[in-house]
């Protein structure tokens, strides 16, 4: 088949990471896949396979957007064009109707952060053929208000690739003979993420004495320098570290005792995945796909989006012996080797395209 993915940049994000996960994969099945932008952002370019195509969209205001997709549709004219994010949605979908060339969106999360962009995506929904989604609950949230179109969950994949240039963290320390429980977060420094509330539970949980902990942050982004005011107005500089972006999430992750993912929006987050494979038992909050995710005693879900609720939880987390936690990292890496394997995910892809072709 000849497939396009068309997304509007390519910025740090979970989806333009599947994205380039599902480029790759299709395209090593035999097919020939190209991956569309707006613009030219080059996030996780550099993982793309060189058998990919990546062609950008020239135009010089934002008129010539639709005239500039339509051109290259009729031109090259694939089998089937996959829209990411909005407004790869929004134009993929109308371009769809005026070329003929069938199209499949992709959700991302329940919704697309503000109520207005919600709107648009449900009144031109019924343009698709297929909507994809890796969280169930879309597939009622984001329903097209005319038309019946088909929904399909299809979860995210995670790179199972070792990383040859991880950068090195040090080993857990010990404080005074006391067991240390060394937490670990990773992703971006962004409100999403929900640091400050992370923060105010993990100085709850350092003040109560029972325990000593250490968290690692790792990532980069707009909060970055409040978190480090925020940091030192707890007076936590001693027991929080930022790292920034690292090339790698595997040291991190092989140090930890835990993972803390306190979210107030997620879709299907691509850390928790990697953090799963690898036996790391998870905290989370309940957002997106997390709770079919740690359901089954697959991991620890927080109550709420509050500092006390992620406390709570993590406290949990910390209460339960060593072959406990060993127990649920393995309950937890099965499933993911189940549902989220790229050899999986790659061939629920295919055969939907497949179908889709078909019609």
């Amino acid at each position: 088949m000849r497939l396009v993915f068309f997304i509007g940049d390519m910025y740090q994000g979970g989806a333009e990471r599947q994205l380039v996960h599902i480029c790759n994969g299709l395209s090593s099945k035999g097919h020939e896949v190209t991956l569309l932008t707006l613009r030219s952002g080059d996030a996780y370019c550099s993982l793309l396979s060189s058998s990919v195509h990546r062609e950008i969209l020239a135009f010089n205001s934002s008129l010539a957007l639709l005239p500039a997709l339509l051109e290259f549709l009729r031109s090259y004219r694939p089998d089937i064009m996959v829209n990411f994010l909005f407004h790869a949605a929004l134009l993929g979908r109308m371009a769809s109707r005026m070329t003929g060339v069938p199209c499949i969106t992709s959700h991302r999360n329940v919704s697309y952060g503000r109520p207005l962009r919600d709107i648009l995506i449900r009144l031109t929904g019924g343009l698709d053929r297929v909507a994809v989604t890796n969280v169930a609950a879309a597939s009622t949230a984001l329903k097209p208000y005319f038309g019946r179109v088909q929904s399909r969950v299809i979860g995210n994949t995670y790179d199972a690739t070792p990383s040859e240039d991880a950068a090195f963290l040090p080993s857990t320390p010990a404080r005074d003979e006391m067991p240390v429980f060394r937490w670990c977060f990773i992703g971006r420094l962004e409100k999403q993420k929900n640091l400050p509330a992370l923060l105010s539970a993990f100085k709850k949980i350092k003040s109560s004495g029972e325990q000593a902990v250490l968290l690692d942050i790792a990532g980069s982004g707009s909060e970055k320098e409040a978190l480090a005011t925020l940091i030192a107005e707890l007076e936590l500089e001693d027991d929080v570290t930022l790292h920034g972006q690292l090339k790698s999430t595997a040291p991190l992750l092989s140090v930890a005792d835990a993972l803390i993912l306190p979210s107030l929006w997620e879709g299907m987050p691509n850390v928790l995945m990697e953090a799963m494979a690898s036996g790391l038992p998870c905290v989370a909050t309940p957002v997106g796909a997390v709770p079919e995710m740690l359901q089954e005693g697959r991991g620890i879900l927080a109550d709420g989006r509050d500092p006390d609720a992620i406390a709570r939880a993590m406290q949990v987390a910390m209460s339960l012996t060593v072959p406990e936690r060993q127990e649920m990292g393995r309950h937890a890496k099965a499933y993911i080797e189940k549902e989220c394997s790229p050899e999986v995910v790659i061939d629920r892809w295919e055969q939907l395209l497949l179908s889709v072709a078909k019609e």
